[in-house]
């Protein structure tokens, strides 16, 4: 037996029977199929991260703008 991560199990059969590996490609498609699903989702919330440190980062970048013009001094930054 092989544990997943996600708390699944799976039987890891060595057989050169064809007809074995045949009764194992059903679970294997499920679980093939799975973790896709998880990793779209995964995907989309990164996606979504980046846009949101984007938004914040520009936010910020602003605002020191902003203050830069209002105290009339200049920080450079470096990334």
């Amino acid at each position: 037996m092989k544990s997943f991560p996600d708390g699944t199990e799976a039987e890891v059969v060595f057989s050169e029977s064809p007809a074995a590996l045949l009764k194992e490609l059903p679970l294997l498609k499920s679980r093939y199929k799975s973790l896709c699903a998880q990793m779209e989702a995964i995907s989309l919330e990164q996606k979504e991260s980046m846009e949101s440190i984007r938004a914040a980062l520009e936010k910020t970048m602003s605002i020191v703008q902003e203050l830069q013009q209002q105290t009339g001094l200049e920080v450079e930054f470096s990334f």
